[in-house]
């Protein structure tokens, strides 16, 4: 379907060959523009025929773009095995793809079956390894993955942790710190077992008592600063949520039961222009060598230019859709 405002596409294995050996006038003089050479992919054009077949291409497109913003999205396509891969990831967490608050940012991901199809691919190459020398990174890369996967902490967690959403809704500074207020969703298959895990490091949340559908616990603790927000938790058969600086701690059992927009979201984040006014506040009276005045001046523009900034990814029936919008003011 063509979009109001153009569409395009990559042809991965079409364009390799292009590269390989020009048949247009306009990929040489680009090529003799660049000074590049003709790429000689002779030795793995079997690596290559390999990976496009799952890899085959790029479609992009723009639907909106206008004074008042625009809105564009790419996907990078893939075959069905790796697009059934990718759904089984997907899992629900409370709020993901809502625009509540200044700024937010989630993930959709089921870590304990990342592992499992980290597992299966970095075992797929090592039994099937690229044979030619400049795709040897590749081989090395899905070596170190597999190993980065299967630590123990990685372990430890991720058996029980299935996606994360964090929600800003203020940010300030107070006596000389930043602090702010906001909401952290842990979504979990078995909150309860995730909860034992966290409470060895953290043991003010395991001495609290939550329970699935139990009522909202205040978190009381020495080592939290005094002028801390105060923080809160609740939990569901799904979810651990916490909260800093709620005026109704009630509002954790809502936070609990909000609904995730789409089923196939691995991720979703958006930034409003409060959320930049509020960052160069902070940034200009917590002086950092690597921060400059101009950063902070870039940030001051965002807040008078931008609305709304909202990003996501998401498993689309073609492959993994990448989408981008901008609403300004």
């Amino acid at each position: 379907m063509a979009l109001p405002y153009g569409a395009g596409q990559i042809n991965a294995s079409r364009l390799l060959s292009e590269l390989s050996t020009p048949t247009h006038p306009g990929t040489q003089a680009l090529m003799d523009a660049v000074e590049a050479e003709q790429l000689d992919l002779s030795a793995c054009q079997a690596d290559i025929d390999r990976i496009t077949s799952r890899f085959p291409g790029l479609v992009m497109g723009m639907r909106e773009y206008n004074l008042d913003g625009l809105e564009m999205n790419l996907i990078l396509e893939t075959d069905e095995g790796i697009v059934s891969d990718l759904r089984a990831l997907t899992t629900q967490v409370p709020g993901l793809g809502s625009t509540e608050g200044m700024a937010s940012l989630g993930m959709g991901l089921n870590l304990p079956v990342l592992l499992q199809t980290v597992q299966k691919y970095a075992r797929e190459v090592r039994q099937n390894p690229f044979s030619c020398d400049e795709l040897q990174d590749l081989n090395n890369a899905w070596t170190e993955i597999n190993v980065a996967m299967n630590n123990p902490a990685t372990m430890m967690i991720g058996s029980a942790l299935s996606g994360l959403r964090a929600r800003i809704d203020s940010l300030t500074m107070t006596d000389g710190e930043p602090t702010g207020t906001g909401i952290l969703t842990i979504a979990s298959q078995n909150p309860l077992g995730l909860l034992s895990t966290v409470s060895a490091f953290a043991p003010e949340l395991g001495a609290l008592g939550l329970e699935p559908g139990g009522e909202t616990k205040k978190i009381k603790s020495m080592l939290l600063p005094p002028d801390m927000p105060t923080l809160y938790a609740a939990m569901s058969d799904t979810a651990i949520v916490l909260g800093a600086g709620l005026s109704d701690s009630d509002a954790l059992q809502d936070e609990l039961q909000a609904p995730a927009s789409e089923r196939d979201l691995l991720l979703h984040g958006h930034m409003t222009g409060e959320f930049y006014h509020s960052l160069a506040d902070v940034m200009e009276q917590v002086p950092s060598d690597e921060v400059s005045a101009s950063d902070i001046e870039l940030f001051k523009q965002y807040a008078e230019i931008y609305e709304n900034m909202e990003y996501g990814v998401r498993v689309d029936d073609a492959g993994v859709e990448m989408n981008f919008s901008l609403d300004l003011k």
